[in-house]
């Protein structure tokens, strides 16, 4: 039936969409995980209770766990990222200290992750945010998303004629946040048995002084709410300068 057939491959696409989401989150200009210094601890606690809860979300929504290694970032990845952008790795891969929420998962099978990252100052966070302005920038995540598709591995009970097309990368239009917001939407075909749909990845990275805040809000068949996205992204913005401020 037409029903079953979509709805086998919404399943397999949420799962492959929730492996890319993580890939790109891991190449948002992020760093992995900080030394641990006491100065180190206080801004990783600083950025963990800036962070939003299921509670921020309407009725219905629940939280998944992120897997330990879903913030990693590969080493080759960041280079091809690094390469792409015309940067060096450092730009890349840089140990700041940062805490992210769970995955937030809507009753349709959206899905929200949020990432705190905290500098010593803001130059860091300012590079990363005009690298992410460039006009490469979306070519860059749409390689990124094709490479992650290309080296997953295949997802059990997706239908077998699952075929996914060529991933496209665009800036989207975005309300201002913080001291600068940059917003990209990549878009991945999948196709089977005759039916085609749409995996939208929409990440959203700010910067509020020495802080840099990186959204991903993950949908199938239609990007998500850019309305809902901003909501989401002005309350987490919000409690970050409160908390950037209060400890100034």
């Amino acid at each position: 039936m037409r029903s079953a057939r979509v709805g086998a491959l919404l399943g397999a696409v949420a799962l492959l969409a929730t492996g890319c989401a993580q890939e790109d989150d891991a190449h948002h200009l992020l760093p992995v995980d900080a030394a641990g210094s006491p100065a180190e601890a206080a801004d990783e606690a600083l950025a963990a209770s800036t962070l939003l809860t299921v509670d921020d979300f309407p009725s219905g929504w629940r939280t998944q766990p992120v897997p330990p290694d879903a913030g990693e970032l590969d080493p080759a990845a960041g280079a091809q990222l690094a390469r792409c952008l015309g940067t060096d790795s450092e730009t890349v891969d840089t140990d700041f200290p940062h805490a992210s929420t769970p995955t937030f998962v809507s009753p349709a099978g959206d899905a929200v992750t949020v990432r705190v990252t905290l500098a010593p100052d803001d130059g860091w966070p300012r590079a990363a945010v005009q690298h992410l302005r460039q006009t490469e920038a979306p070519g860059c995540y749409a390689h990124l998303m094709e490479d992650a598709i290309r080296s997953s591995q295949p997802v059990e009970d997706a239908p077998a004629d699952v075929e996914y097309g060529t991933p496209t990368a665009v800036v989207i239009p975005y309300a201002d946040f913080g001291d600068t917001t940059v917003a990209l939407r990549t878009s991945l075909p999948v196709s089977a048995g005759g039916e085609h749909i749409n995996v939208y990845v929409d990440s959203v990275v700010v910067r509020v002084d020495r802080a840099l805040v990186s959204f991903s809000f993950n949908t199938q068949i239609r990007p998500y709410d850019r309305d809902e996205s901003e909501r989401v992204v002005q309350k987490q913005v919000e409690r970050v300068s409160e908390a950037l401020a209060e400890d100034a």
